[in-house]
């Protein structure tokens, strides 16, 4: 193999598994071999890394695509259940049903009419060429994505167009979604193809979005965002953005040379203003980059920070819907009954598990929401008046002793101040019920955010430089492909 694969594949191993140059010499130091010169191991990593960014931007390209066109048939097909229901009975012979404002005379003359009568030509693909079709779309799943990005683009100044075009021509094995893309269905002895109905209530998909910063509090110099589909379409990275306040070698030569024009290299800053600031543009790009792909986003799934919409509405003129994440609702609770500093810590926890439960079982339900909601505090004085029978003991089994095993000794909460402190936290959250009664999760979020900070730790700097760009790409290809994204980085390069 020629000696540019090998020092590319140290490069990648740098990026997604060992660190930088002096973590590299320290391994081979432990080897006992010699060290390589720190501005080699560099440009190894530069180099290693356009590669990784492009096969992290197909990656992602297509997750977007595949999570859209499933969540629009998903909905599609709903919405074409719902409008059979108001149809008239269906006719098998002809597949078609009287409408429901049309006359009873046209439902029995469809009824009359005979089957034999229909000189129908229809034929369905068999099993074998249905199958070899599969194969055949399998074979290049990519070329159907092939977006080229623009040289100049400013996520990616350096990466090149034909370095994607080398990643669309790698072969992959077949996704699971790409091998029963086509569902057929065998229905007393005939094949039925299932249509897929275009939606019409929704323009977008929806899609989880968080934002990390690499240094605790809020005068951070990076982070990065995360765009990431559903868990019922995979949980993948369909957009990530990374955010600099500083460049390296810029504030270099402006210290050291500032006559000097500044070297041609790949400048990473890219924001001005706070690190509050990022979150804000970070969404707003990520949005109008999906939009222009093609796979636009309605709904943000997220905590309960609504400055990004504001943004997206005044940058974009888009109004997007927003879905509370349910974790984060259930700890800024805890929080506040935190700050009251009169209940232990046995009883906060049990007053979020009876959150959660509220949460879990009233999912579409605002009246239900809000009754459990509003009974949660009386329920823990005693008072079950306003409790359910599904959640309540005492109204489940009335005939027997009812005891509170989550709480101090067994009793019920005496304090009549300490219950309209409670009462008066949980006033907003009843009100709120309609929007808790449609919550949405952004954990796959969290468990991003964690595999970056297994490649770019935030006890180190990466953010004067594009190494943290490369280690961000990294993490999205590895959440979309597994521990096949070092293969397909390798056969990209070997090409």
């Amino acid at each position: 193999m020629p000696c540019f694969a090998i020092n590319t594949k140290l490069g990648t191993g740098m990026i997604d598994s060992i660190g930088g140059p002096v973590r590299v010499n320290n391994f081979l130091s432990t080897l006992n071999l010699k060290p390589v010169n720190s501005k080699s191991l560099k440009n190894m990593e530069r180099r290693a890394g356009v590669f990784v960014e492009a096969v992290a931007n197909t990656s992602t390209r297509k997750a977007a695509t595949d999570a859209f066109n499933t969540e629009m048939e998903e909905i599609g097909e709903a919405e074409s259940a719902e409008a059979l229901k108001s149809m008239g009975q269906m006719i098998d012979d002809l597949g078609v049903c009287p409408l429901p404002d049309s006359l009873v005379a046209s439902g029995k003359l469809l009824n009359v009419i005979p089957s034999s009568s229909l000189d129908l030509d229809i034929s369905f693909e068999s099993d074998d060429t249905i199958d070899d079709q599969q194969q055949n779309n399998a074979s290049t799943p990519r070329q159907t994505l092939s977006t080229p990005i623009s040289d100049d683009s400013p996520k990616t100044p350096c990466n090149p167009t034909h370095l994607e075009k080398r990643v669309l021509q790698t072969p992959r094995a077949p996704s699971r979604s790409e091998k029963f893309k086509k569902k057929v269905d065998k229905v007393k002895g005939k094949k039925v193809v299932k249509l897929s109905y275009p939606c019409k209530t929704r323009r977008g998909m929806s899609a989880a979005a968080d934002t990390a910063w690499h240094k605790r509090g809020f005068d951070s110099l990076t982070s990065h965002t995360f765009f990431m589909s559903k868990a019922k379409y995979g949980r993948k990275v369909i957009k990530s953005v990374v955010r600099h306040r500083t460049c390296g070698t810029c504030n270099w030569w402006r210290r050291n040379r500032p006559r000097m024009p500044v070297r041609k290299h790949r400048c990473v800053c890219n924001h001005i203003g706070s690190a509050k600031l990022m979150e804000c543009k970070s969404g707003v790009q990520g949005v109008k980059e999906l939009s222009d792909e093609g796979t636009p986003i309605e709904i943000i799934e997220g905590d309960g920070d609504t400055t990004m919409l504001s943004h997206i509405k005044s940058d974009l003129n888009m109004t997007l819907k927003k879905r509370y994440d349910r974790n984060h609702i259930v700890k800024n609770i805890g929080k506040n009954l935190y700050s009251l500093k009169k209940i232990s810590k046995s009883v906060i926890q049990h007053i979020q598990k009876c959150i959660k439960y509220a949460f879990a079982k009233n999912q579409g339900d605002k009246t239900g929401m809000e009754e459990n909601l509003r009974a949660i505090i009386p329920h823990q004085f005693g008072d079950h008046s306003s409790c359910h029978s599904r959640f309540c003991g005492f109204k489940w089994k009335p005939e027997e002793k009812y005891v509170h095993r989550s709480l101090p000794y067994k009793a019920s909460l005496k304090d009549d101040s300490l219950r309209s402190q409670l009462e008066k936290i949980f006033e907003p959250i009843v009100n709120n019920a309609e929007q808790l009664a449609d919550l949405g999760s952004s954990q796959q979020c969290e468990h991003a955010n964690r595999e970056v900070t297994l490649r770019a730790p935030k006890s180190l700097h990466y953010g004067n430089s594009e190494s943290l760009d490369f280690r961000v790409a990294a993490t999205a290809a590895f959440i979309n492909e597994g521990r096949n994204s070092r293969k397909y980085i390798t056969q990209t390069y070997v090409l």
